[in-house]
């Protein structure tokens, strides 16, 4: 799926004054003027252009479950293995 954007306006609402392009090196520069005549129509086309220079980012995924296992006490610290050779007499 790509990610589109589309610009709706009835005939009645609003007229295209003129279109001009242009050849850049990046890329091609299309202007399209419009005259509306419904404010309405006008505020969609600019939120449905806003939404176009501004994507909507997802919202971040959902933290992960907390564990239902019990938590296990510490421990003290297992002594040493130190070899004993006895006491000397």
């Amino acid at each position: 799926m790509t990610d589109s954007i589309f610009i709706h306006f009835g005939r009645d609402e609003a007229k295209v004054k003129s279109v001009n392009t242009a050849s850049m090196a990046k890329g091609t520069r299309l202007t399209v003027v419009l005259e509306f005549t419904d404010s309405y129509a006008l505020s969609r086309v600019i939120q449905a252009l806003h939404e176009a220079q501004h994507p909507i980012k997802p919202p971040p995924a959902p933290a992960p479950a907390p564990s239902t296992k019990p938590k296990r006490a510490a421990l003290p610290a297992p002594p040493l293995g130190l070899p004993y050779f006895g006491e000397e007499a």
